[in-house]
């Protein structure tokens, strides 16, 4: 049976391909790119009419791994589903490395000597234990290669995508923490901080080991993927991969310039165009963000993201990724979805190159309809 793993047609290629090359590119579109995480109304209708998910053809792999042939399967569905509905979105086909299988980005610090526990009541999620406690400890850690430790599943995983799909979807990158997310792994919070002040030279040098790991491994996965991946971090972007942070809201600009920034820059110039997503506030960093020309795009949450003074520093120049802020206190959350969607759709323009994430499709067209003909145009699938 002839099987088009890649999901659209040709006809729907060209309907997306200016988004998808706009947000590569930083170039404007005409209209922001929609992402829709939400259950798509027409779904049942469209059931009736593809291929069953456990009838979908699977190419044959260098792998025998059933779980991983299941989770492909409900993947390319989805993607079907998708591809045939009335409400399809921007997003790009391609497949995700489930994250159970290499137990998220915390089983990184395991390439750094840190011991890894369940969490309790998630068996696929793990807490690391920091183990460095002075500077002369950077000196004892016997970095192994992340293809050795669990999070390499992550490289078996890619590589049997490929192969089940005939090569004809790209892999998105594994969820990964850039260097000074992982330092934080490996030495608590509270000690990363304080070498910020009290033992610069001895983060600077397990920062150094950090990135050279992470470049070791992104070049292999890379590889494994003959080239054609996508970043885990965003559903419309066709190329490069992804890194996220959930420390760079809590430091200065001044802080993420010396310790964070080089770091990134010297990941971006050996592997290429790249993302950052990371929760919290961190507007003071994007004048130095938009000096990495390997950045091509970043994701955060609003209101926790100032979406206005976001525009005003990028003007234009980043593409930008907008989800809403969710399960923090009243100052940084909406009272509802549709109230997240009028505010972005009313702050944005047609000089900014974005993706929007819809995780409540009805709420959106509402608010789309109360808002009337103005943005009818601009915000249309």
């Amino acid at each position: 049976m002839n099987f088009n793993y890649f999901s659209l047609n040709q006809d729907q290629i060209k309907q997306h391909k200016h988004v998808w090359e706009g947000l590569l590119n930083k170039k404007t579109f005409g209209r922001p790119a929609i992402a829709i995480l939400d259950t798509l109304p027409d779904t049942k209708d469209i059931e009736k009419e593809i291929i069953p998910e456990n009838q979908i053809p699977i190419a044959r792999t260098s792998i025998n791994n059933e779980d991983w042939v299941k989770d492909i399967r409900r993947q390319l569905y989805m993607l079907q589903v998708k591809a045939a509905s009335s409400y399809r979105d921007d997003s790009y086909p391609s497949i995700y490395i489930t994250r159970s299988v290499f137990g998220q980005t915390q089983m990184i610090a395991e390439a750094f000597g840190c011991k890894l526990t369940p969490q309790e009541g998630d068996p696929n999620l793990f807490v690391p234990i920091p183990w460095i406690e002075s500077a002369s400890d950077i000196d004892r850690i016997k970095v192994v290669p992340l293809r050795n430790c669990f999070y390499g599943n992550s490289l078996k995983f890619a590589k049997f995508a490929r192969e089940a799909t005939n090569g004809q979807l790209a892999v998105r990158n594994p969820v990964m923490t850039g260097p000074i997310d992982t330092a934080n792994y490996i030495l608590g919070t509270m000690r990363l901080m304080e070498w910020f002040y009290d033992e610069p030279a001895a983060l600077h040098k397990l920062l150094k080991m950090i990135t050279d790991t992470l470049i070791e491994f992104i070049k292999e996965f890379q590889n494994i993927v003959g080239g054609d991946y996508a970043p885990e971090g965003s559903s419309c972007l066709p190329g490069g991969f992804s890194l996220c942070s959930e420390v760079r809201s809590l430091i200065s600009a001044e802080i993420y310039e010396e310790f964070e920034a080089p770091y990134l820059r010297q990941i971006g110039k050996e592997c290429g165009i790249y993302m950052i997503h990371s929760c919290g506030t961190w507007e003071r960093a994007l004048p130095s963000v938009m000096q990495d020309p390997n950045i091509v795009l970043v994701n955060f949450q609003c209101k926790e993201m100032d979406l206005k003074k976001v525009i005003e520093i990028t003007k234009g120049k980043l593409s930008l990724s907008i989800g809403i802020s969710q399960n923090l206190g009243d100052k940084y959350t909406w009272p509802d979805r549709k109230s997240f969607y009028k505010y972005v759709i009313t702050n944005l323009n047609e000089s900014i190159p974005c993706e929007i994430i819809i995780d409540n499709l009805g709420d959106w067209i509402e608010a789309k309809n109360e808002l009337g003909e103005k943005f009818a145009g601009m915000f249309k699938f």
